[in-house]
């Protein structure tokens, strides 16, 4: 698999009507020529058994013709980019040491496996990969040696919230081979209690249960890096009030957007594995967000800056600036369901108009909001990211997925969606399973601001006119327990 971050072009035209043109083709001429076009050129540099990424690959083209430049932009682009591979690729350069390699973006496939892995641990999020993007599947295939034991020991003591993580939201299977390898002397004297610990079998039924457990027993110094803190408080209880009509839309705070800007100035990643291969997915061509594994992440159509070479006026798109850093996510269609969700909790007894009723309460609604997407009960903490932002906890902070959803609760999620397809006119009658499949599973791309508002950028189909008729607005959201306003792209 090819995977491509961002792709950004920066075109500077004799005249605006060439830029208009280009700024309504290029979409399409990157999706139908130049992506499979590049698809072929990166197999050819593939490496067996690699991974190679490529941070940043920055190409400066010469001037093209206006009547021909769309065969002589994907060429040149072509050449340069076969260039760069040629002279970079480790088979260029037999006998490198590995070292060297991994400077220059090359990993064996069992060290990126391994590094997903503990990244997730950091951070709760799965990075975007050539694997999977289930987080047990990357778990399964990682081979689990001296060497990697050492490094996950450590990992687990310098970091409370790792092992927390660990503990709550790594797979069984995994754990017992953890615990029936044996390292003895090969780990540290610190790790040694964290060695121990993995070897028990010692339950907890919450995250605060095993952190007093951690205190308790000593597992970690007091320069222990990163103290992890308990998020069960609620941070703004002057905003938890609770509507009195069961599931009316009103209760959630909206406010449409209406401010969009226009500029963009973004790198590029690109990753190249052996055996794959890269993929694009056709939905609406004049402005995507594209979703996780295998896909490209076409921003050339929003919001590509052109520019006149007279006055350097921009021809501009009406879309606010792309971050750099994102993360793409498959249930980005949550927000439909924002004024919903404090009277579900309350009605679940998970929250009062003051704050969360018990330690697990906050943990019970994220999973909740997640069934309420897929109709599964099991959960994998990467895919909640979307779903802690929404009932204020901190997106880095440790969720207890092993919760189980009670039949009632599963019952009241039913009738909540069964609500929203009576609200909304235009999926009167529609199944809830409909409501799932064309709006909620939908991917989209999540860009998170701890300083201000963060934003959604939520793939389009064309199913989406559907939503002018959505009787409540999910331009700019607020739930009671978030500290800022989400702004969402979605058109329709």
């Amino acid at each position: 698999m090819h995977l491509l971050g961002q792709h950004i072009m920066d075109v500077q035209c004799s005249s605006q009507p060439l830029g208009k043109e280009i700024q309504n083709t290029l979409s399409d001429l990157l999706e139908k020529t130049f992506y499979p076009q590049l698809e072929i050129l990166l197999d050819q540099y593939s490496v067996e058994n690699y991974s190679w990424t490529i941070d940043h690959l920055c190409i400066q083209l010469p001037d093209i013709s206006q009547k021909e430049w769309k065969k002589e932009l994907v060429k040149q682009s072509l050449v340069q980019i076969e260039e760069y591979l040629k002279n970079n690729s480790i088979t260029a350069k037999p006998g490198i040491n590995e070292e060297i390699q991994v400077e220059q973006g090359f990993v064996p496939q069992a060290v990126y496996l391994e590094n997903i892995f503990i990244d997730y641990l950091k951070t709760g999020i799965l990075k975007e990969n050539l694997f999977s993007g289930r987080i047990d599947e990357i778990i399964a295939a990682i081979e689990i040696s001296t060497n990697f034991i050492k490094e996950l020991l450590m990992v687990l003591h310098e970091n409370k919230k790792t092992l927390i993580r660990y503990y709550f939201n790594v797979p069984d299977f995994f754990k017992e081979k953890i615990k029936n390898k044996t390292v003895n002397n090969y780990i540290y004297n610190d790790s040694i209690k964290i060695l121990n610990f993995l070897k028990n079998n010692i339950e907890f039924y919450s995250t605060e249960e095993l952190e007093s457990y951690i205190e308790a027993a000593g597992l970690y110094s007091e320069n222990t890096k990163d103290n992890y803190l308990s998020p069960e408080k609620d941070h703004h209880p002057e905003k938890n009030k609770l509507d009195k009509q069961e599931f009316n839309p009103d209760s959630g705070k909206t406010i449409e957007n209406s401010t969009k800007s226009t500029e963009i100035t973004e790198d590029h990643g690109t990753t190249i594995n052996k055996e794959n291969h890269l993929q694009k997915k056709q939905e609406n061509t004049d402005s995507k967000v594209i979703s996780k594994q295998g896909k490209v992440k076409d921003e050339s159509s929003r919001p590509t800056k052109f520019l006149q070479q007279s006055d350097e006026a921009s021809v501009n798109t009406s879309h606010p600036v792309l971050q750099s850093s994102s993360l793409f996510i498959e249930n980005a269609g949550l927000v439909i369901l924002h004024p919903f969700f404090q009277t579900l909790f309350k009605k679940l007894n998970l929250c009062t108009e003051e704050a969360w009723t018990g330690k697990n309460s906050q943990h019970k609604a994220i999973l909740i909001t997640q069934y309420l997407i897929t109709g599964q009960d099991i959960f994998f903490e990467n895919e909640l990211v979307l779903n802690k932002l929404l009932c204020g906890f901190p997106v880095d902070n440790v969720v207890n997925t092993r919760q189980k959803i009670s039949k009632k609760e599963k019952e009241t999620c039913h009738d909540l969606l069964s609500a929203v397809t009576e609200h909304w006119s235009s999926l009167k009658g529609s199944s809830v399973q409909a409501l799932r499949e064309t709006f909620l599973q939908r991917p989209g791309k999540l860009l998170l601001n701890p300083q201000s508002s963060s934003e959604l950028w939520v793939e389009e189909k064309g199913v989406d006119i559907l939503l002018a008729g959505l009787p409540w607005g999910i331009g700019m959201i607020q739930t009671p327990w978030m500290e800022a306003f989400l702004n969402i792209y979605w058109r329709y």
